[in-house]
């Protein structure tokens, strides 16, 4: 996971099947921890959705989401249907569950605030995009609390979202070629891969 998180890609369908002999034992106390940046259940998630296991991840949070602590499990669980609908593509209904999210948590926030703005990109939805992005940026002005490990890749994410943005209102995409070039230099960003994906789409 260390490696994942890291950006490598090579050990992906290892740690999947590594979580299902984990879950087939019945090993799976890892989900109850109350610490919410020690809780595993988004890495079970994330992997799933990588590696395109949709059905698995369904099944994942139906039958594993009980055993998340009550203080987050709702917010939980509506942020990983809200990531299961984007790979879907069903926008609308991720945003549905993503504005179900009321947590004071600073890592479920900032997760629900990013994928709300792929999601308002992805349906053309501009007003309500620049009004999110004042939203983090104001939430991570007010929250100094927040580990630079935590912050960095949401602000990372936000200030190339909005050269995104910009360059997809152009007439000529040529913004497109250096965009991603400095996309691929960044280490820590939330959403690497979607950026890349709709950079290239502004070249075809």
């Amino acid at each position: 996971m260390r490696k994942q998180n890291k950006g490598s890609k090579k050990f992906q369908q290892e740690l999947f099947d590594l979580y299902n002999e984990k879950l087939s034992q019945g090993l799976y106390s890892d989900l109850q921890n109350p610490i919410y940046v020690l809780n595993n259940f988004r890495d079970y998630v994330y992997i799933g959705l990588a590696l395109k296991k949709y059905k698995w991840v369904e099944d994942f949070i139906s039958k594993y989401s009980k055993e998340l602590p009550a203080e987050f499990r709702d917010d939980e669980v509506n942020l990983s249907y809200a990531k299961l609908y984007i790979a879907y593509r069903h926008f609308e209904k991720s945003l549905s569950n993503l504005k179900e999210i009321r947590t004071v948590n600073y890592l479920l926030y900032l997760d629900s605030s990013v994928f709300k703005l792929c999601c308002y990109y992805e349906l053309g939805k501009l007003e309500e995009a620049f009004l999110e992005i004042d939203k983090i940026r104001h939430y991570l002005r007010n929250h100094k609390e927040i580990p630079d490990v935590h912050k960095e890749p949401g602000l990372h994410f936000v200030r190339i979202y909005q050269k995104l943005l910009k360059a997809n209102s152009m007439p000529e995409k040529t913004e497109a070629g250096y965009l991603e070039k400095e996309v691929m230099r960044i280490m820590s960003i939330s959403r690497k891969d979607w950026l890349v994906e709709k950079i290239a789409e502004l070249n075809d």
